[in-house]
């Protein structure tokens, strides 16, 4: 690991290299100063949700924004393969499932360090990861996931029953992308093992929706689907939909704060030891 930046006796930033299916993948690792047992914190950034060539795209964490926290958990920043210094190309949804699970396994390996208790925040496409994670593992201890992609397959529903295929040129031809890559039936394994809103039944952890009403890459009524198919599962769940809001809730102070201040009470509600972000 390298050092990227020193802490005032409570954290210190590191880049960490992990290995996903052969690629060398970049990352980001806040660790306190003192070695012990902490919680981890994984915060996952967007990017896209079909495999390509890309490379070194220029989606991610650039270290010198992350800020350093009090010293009581260890943050993890994953990169994905094809993402800013990491190898290999654009994974698309799975990959990317799958990267930031093996960046969490290298974290947890750290000599050193052990973690206890599971947290997750994830934005657009990272939103959806950590949905899909938290079906996958049971040490999540609470989920927040901000203007998540929930399915290749809720997507196109509501494509359809929105009617935006005709009103919306960029969302169309997402469509048609989805469509060419996995084919006309949206209940095949080829939609839901990539869809996180088809794998509800698995997720124990609590988990907080955030989603805008004015957001161009996410249709709202898709997460607000979720939100019901969990409540309709029993499930631990909060969904808090932002007027005017846009993608990542980030267009304005406004919006932008209470995207904060949910993600900051929800995680403590549910034990995690200190803001997450600063308002």
């Amino acid at each position: 690991m390298k050092k990227m930046v020193a802490g005032m006796n409570h954290s210190d930033l590191y880049e960490l290299d992990y290995r996903s299916e052969g690629e060398k993948v970049q990352a980001y690792v806040e660790l306190p100063s003192k070695p012990g047992t902490y919680p981890l914190m994984v915060l996952c950034h967007g990017g896209l949700t079909v495999p390509g060539s890309y490379t070194h795209l220029n989606m991610g964490w650039p270290y010198d924004t992350l800020r350093l926290h009090t010293g009581k958990a260890i943050y993890l920043y994953p990169e994905y393969r094809g993402y800013n210094g990491s190898g290999g190309t654009v994974p698309g949804f799975l990959g990317v499932v799958h990267d930031i699970s093996n960046a969490i396994t290298a974290t947890e390996s750290l000599k050193g360090f052990h973690v206890k208790g599971l947290y997750l925040y994830g934005v657009s496409l990272g939103g959806g990861a950590v949905l899909q994670l938290a079906s996958e593992r049971d040490d999540v201890k609470a989920v927040t996931a901000d203007s998540p992609f929930v399915g290749f397959d809720a997507t196109i529903r509501w494509f359809d029953r929105l009617g935006v295929h005709k009103t919306s040129p960029k969302i169309s031809k997402q469509s048609k992308m989805f469509l060419k890559l996995y084919g006309n039936k949206l209940t095949t394994a080829a939609y839901t093992t990539r869809s996180p809103i088809d794998h509800i039944s698995t997720i124990h952890a609590p988990v907080l929706l955030l989603q805008g009403t004015d957001d161009n890459s996410v249709i709202w009524q898709s997460v607000q689907e979720y939100d019901q198919d969990m409540k309709k599962e029993h499930k631990t769940v909060k969904f808090v939909l932002v007027k005017g809001g846009q993608h990542a809730l980030s267009d304005h102070d406004k919006t932008y704060d209470e995207a904060v201040s949910q993600t900051d009470t929800w995680f403590k509600k549910y034990g995690f030891p200190e803001v997450v972000f600063d308002q």
